[in-house]
């Protein structure tokens, strides 16, 4: 199926569940693999394909990990995008002191088709209307325009970072987004 054929309609938006997890690893690795290597931070591909490697014992128990914790939380709630079985995006929020969008991430071939944006808004209704909202997003990430459309304003620097430093010990660099 060619990218223009896809339609929105045919993406079902829905609650993750703990059988959905390895099927949420396949979108991060290939949005990772699409959005994240980066010479000039040391990030590369392979860095990338090793931290989703699964196979070992140590990535292998994280997955257990998350599989089990997966919308257990009260104040943790995952999406999912899926085009019949398949996810194809993927979103986790969390709300309190701080509401916090901690991943939105589609499939690159799914990107430019709102996916994203009803992700989000899943989301953003379900910490509640009116309430500040932050995201921290890789620096060098060419989709921070979609964030601000939403009103999102870039802080700059991140004081803390996401993610967990890839196996070769490269993190990238995060820039911090409210929505007041």
């Amino acid at each position: 199926m060619r990218k223009e054929d896809l339609q929105v309609s045919d993406i079902e938006i829905k609650d993750a569940a703990s059988a959905d997890a390895e099927g949420i690893v396949d979108v991060l690795r290939a949005t990772w693999l699409d959005t994240y290597p980066n010479e000039e931070y040391g990030i590369t591909r392979e860095d990338i394909e090793q931290r989703f490697d699964y196979s070992t014992p140590q990535a292998g128990e994280r997955l257990t990990q998350y599989r089990e914790r997966i919308n257990r939380l009260p104040d943790e709630h995952e999406w999912l995008a899926k085009e019949g079985d398949r996810i194809v995006g993927w979103c986790f929020a969390k709300r309190g002191d701080e509401n916090h969008i901690q991943t939105l991430y589609v499939l690159p071939r799914y990107q430019r088709r709102r996916i994203g944006e009803r992700l989000l808004i899943a989301a953003l209704d379900w910490i509640g209307p009116g309430k500040e909202v932050s995201l921290n997003i890789v620096s060098y990430n060419q989709n921070m325009g979609f964030y601000k459309r939403y009103g999102f304003v870039d802080m700059g620097k991140a004081e803390k970072n996401d993610f967990q430093p890839l196996p070769s010990g490269a993190r990238f660099p995060e820039n911090k987004m409210i929505k007041r």
